[in-house]
């Protein structure tokens, strides 16, 4: 409701309804990934989830989405308005560089406290990302998307440009997702056990994503293209234009 409440607010322009309504729901986007973070962390029955780790993993990927998200919307408004905002660009460029970092310090201390520590549960887990069943999506949709080729974009670019820096966006968007992804297969992959034996090997369970959690995700990023592309229509709807006006805007209103 907040954020809905908010986008009205921003179409309609009520400048001074604007910063509150941003506020409160930063605000509580924030608590809702630290509860979510929290919640995989109390999972003691699931050692790779459970830690305290956890809600700060939420928080940060989360960041990281946003600043995806952020120069996939700069480079859309600037073909839009066919000029360049360097200042924006060079600004998400710093961005995208520094959480990149970030993720690469939190990739190597999960990994090497994994490894090193051999917790029954998250070590099996840990395994079946960097060398089992999950490695693919591991090394190729998680790593080499969310921040290896963004990274060798943005480094790589002559100039500042907000196309390269909108595709590194769009690339480490669908990387965190992967990172989602792979974080609760891992989780689950490792079978339950009360005690484990000593001489038996490690064994993985078979996990697919069903066809009702795909079509949930093909859903939300449908509507959010629809919204994006009707964004006109959408505004003189909020701000209760004409049906007269409505109808130039092709058959959706006929």
């Amino acid at each position: 409701m907040l954020l809905v409440s908010l986008t009205v607010f921003v179409v309609r322009g009520n400048r001074s309804l604007i910063r509150p309504f941003a506020i409160m729901t930063a605000g509580s986007a924030l608590v809702a990934l630290v509860c979510i973070g929290f919640l995989f962390g109390f999972i003691i029955a699931r050692p790779y989830w459970n830690g305290p780790i956890s809600p700060l993993y939420f928080i940060l990927t989360s960041v990281f989405s946003g600043i995806a998200m952020a120069s996939i919307i700069a480079y859309l408004h600037e073909r839009q308005k066919k000029s360049e905002n360097l200042e924006t660009v060079k600004f998400l460029r710093t961005l995208s560089l520094s959480m990149m970092g970030v993720m690469v310090i939190i990739y190597i201390g999960k990994t090497f406290v994994g490894l090193y520590g051999q917790v029954p549960g998250k070590y099996e887990s840990l395994l079946a990302l960097l060398t089992g069943p999950l490695s693919f999506n591991y090394w190729v949709l998680e790593i080499s998307l969310a921040i290896v080729i963004p990274f060798v974009l943005i480094v790589s670019a002559q100039k500042v440009s907000s196309i390269k820096l909108g595709l590194a966006g769009l690339l480490s968007l669908t990387g965190i997702f992967f990172m989602r992804f792979n974080m609760v297969i891992a989780g689950q992959i490792i079978p339950l056990k009360v005690v484990k034996n000593p001489a038996e090997g490690t064994a993985f369970n078979l996990f697919s994503i069903t066809w009702s959690e795909w079509a949930l995700i093909v859903g939300g990023v449908g509507i959010m293209a629809l919204l994006y592309l009707q964004r006109e229509l959408l505004e003189r709807i909020i701000n209760h234009k004409p049906a007269t006006e409505l109808k130039r805007h092709g058959d959706i209103t006929s």
